[in-house]
């Protein structure tokens, strides 16, 4: 699939749609196609759930960095002029003490 594709709501709906009706027409029985539509479905659920666990740990790593950077900056005598706030990145830092 293309990023124009991927992009285009009609284009990638279209495909998930005879991706979807490609894999029923392999199973002869309501039965069959609901099992494999539960595999799948289990497939798609773990993969959202790696993919939240992700997020939540570079969030936590990103804010440990924040942390450990305002204590080392502490730690060298250096003024930190603004607070990190979950999830930032940037800190300001105003000037060194003497």
């Amino acid at each position: 699939m293309t990023d124009h594709q991927l992009c285009d709501n009609l284009k990638f709906t279209t495909t998930i749609n005879a991706i979807a009706v490609a894999i029923a027409s392999q199973f002869q029985s309501a039965d069959e196609q609901i099992a494999v539509a539960t595999v799948l479905t289990q497939i798609a659920d773990t993969i959202e759930t790696i993919a939240a666990r992700n997020t939540l740990c570079e969030k936590k790593r990103t804010n440990h960095s924040v942390r450990f950077y305002i204590l080392s900056s502490i730690a060298n005598n250096t003024v930190v002029c603004n607070a990190a706030k979950s999830g930032s990145k940037a800190i300001g830092i105003a000037a060194r003490t003497v």
